[in-house]
């Protein structure tokens, strides 16, 4: 029966990883393939803002550089913790409990993020995407290595559009 299970979430993953390839080709509208196996299939924006990672048999872009990502303190919304210029991509990753949208950051944004969460465990942070609070997960522990991965009760439909409004810049 586990395994049953482990085959539908590998479907389930491999569409939501379709419909999200599928929004980036119509947003971009120059998606090229470099190889058309079924096992090592890659996809390359022509800006060259996206890169795949392999993950779960499933490959999931990259956005390198956002404009549009800050995270802020919880209680004074003004004040930013992490600029865009402190994150070095974002992308979405599947996790044990479903789909994680990770947020990898700059050496500067790992010093200046672990000095916060430090200081801050057990408060929350807001994570803003074009000025709109998109999130405000709590902080659980201090965070060192610059990986942030933000979960909550989105569906991957949902993590897709956020991923889509990242992408948006």
């Amino acid at each position: 029966m586990a395994k049953g299970v482990l085959e539908l979430k590998k479907y389930l993953i491999l569409a939501a990883v379709t419909l999200l390839a599928v929004l980036l080709s119509a947003c971009s509208g120059n998606v090229k393939s470099n190889d058309t196996s079924a096992e090592n299939t890659t996809t390359q924006v022509s800006t060259s803002v996206y890169e795949t990672v392999q993950t779960s048999n499933a490959e999931l872009p990259k956005i390198y550089n956002p404009t549009n990502v800050e995270i802020r303190d919880n209680e004074d919304e003004n004040k930013v913790i992490i600029e865009s210029s402190q994150i070095e991509y974002v992308c979405l990753l599947d996790d044990i409990n479903g789909m994680v949208l990770n947020m990898k950051l700059t050496a500067d944004g790992t010093d200046k993020f672990a000095d916060y969460t430090k200081n801050n465990i057990g408060s929350a942070v807001r994570f803003v995407i074009n000025g709109k609070t998109v999130s405000k997960p709590q902080i659980n522990a201090e965070i060192t290595d610059g990986n942030i991965n933000f979960t909550g009760d989105y569906t991957n439909e949902e993590y897709a559009a956020i991923f889509s409004e990242i992408k948006s810049k």
